[in-house]
């Protein structure tokens, strides 16, 4: 089996994990309402930074009837991710959307229950959808915030007039960046402009959602482990991958990711083939010196074993 080598994803990868590092280092210092958290310095050192997206937070919630796990939006607005352009490049863009670690205790005992979603005449899952419906962006400029507040992708679609835009998202992330990328394709009328690069996606529709965005967006990303469970959720409703996933297995990943078959739905055995930084070593294990990350990283750096 031919081995998987994507060092551009592996970058994104781990810009994205440091994007859920910036949210974290807020809920530490007791801030989770800031939406202007600064950059991760090694993300500021490649991006300039044009905008922020912000959401309600992401929350479960247990059925006292059923007593299975609801995800759904909290009336909280957080930090959900930026908009930048590459130093390199002014004209290529990034849309960054952060992954919530609330999806794997959802996933344990789901309630997945789908909702209409009018553009493509299919079904989303509720929780996912109720949390793209608060995403909105907003400019900011020398260290403050211009404009107003407006929906993701009508926002996004006017700061960006020209070039081509990555929606980058892990986790929700990518659910979220699914939604977010068929607005920005079928919706602004961004066509080929817009691609994406995700990664450890849960099931984001149905099949008919699921035709209508490949039919609308024909060149996309997206990144699944066969160890990670996200992406096998939800099961029911005619729930299902992008018909384009690529999937990571033990055989074709460049990194050994720590694995205890016996304990399937621990959290910790859960988020070790769940984490951005293992998806980063397992299409690149040269995209970054591991052990020198940041120390809010060194966790999900003790899940990389070694080298395949």
């Amino acid at each position: 089996m031919t081995m998987l080598n994507d060092p551009l994803a592996a970058q994104l990868g781990l810009v994205v994990m440091r994007t859920e590092d910036m949210f974290a280092l807020l809920i530490k210092a007791g801030q989770p309402g800031k939406l202007d958290p600064p950059l991760d310095p090694a993300i500021a050192a490649t991006y300039d930074l044009k905008g922020y997206l912000s959401g309600n937070d992401a929350v479960v919630e247990t059925d006292p009837v059923t007593l299975k796990h609801r995800l759904r939006a909290s009336a909280n607005t957080v930090f959900y991710g930026f908009v930048a352009s590459s130093k390199a490049n002014p004209h290529q863009y990034v849309t960054v959307i952060r992954g919530t670690g609330d999806l794997l205790e959802w996933m344990k005992n789901a309630e997945a229950i789908p909702v209409p979603h009018p553009l493509s005449g299919g079904h989303v899952e509720m929780g996912f959808d109720s949390i793209y419906q608060t995403l909105k962006y907003r400019p900011y400029v020398n260290g403050a915030f211009t404009g107003e507040w407006q929906r993701a992708a009508e926002g996004m679609s006017q700061v960006i007039p020209d070039g081509k835009l990555t929606v980058v998202g892990h986790s929700l992330g990518s659910a979220l960046a699914t939604y977010l990328t068929l607005d920005l394709v079928a919706v602004q009328e961004m066509g080929d402009r817009v691609t994406t690069c995700m990664f450890a996606s849960p099931h984001p529709g149905d099949t008919p959602f699921l035709d209508f965005f490949d039919k609308k967006v024909t060149i996309y990303t997206l990144y699944n482990y066969s160890r990670d469970m996200v992406p096998s959720v939800p099961l029911f409703f005619g729930y299902a991958s992008l018909s384009q996933a690529i999937k990571i297995t033990p055989n074709n990943a460049q990194a050994m990711i720590r694995y205890d078959p016996l304990l399937p739905l621990d959290i910790a055995n859960l988020a070790c083939q769940h984490h951005a930084v293992c998806y980063a070593a397992m299409l690149d294990y040269h995209a970054a010196d591991w052990r020198n990350l940041p120390t809010i990283d060194q966790v999900c750096v003790q899940c990389i074993v070694g080298p395949k």
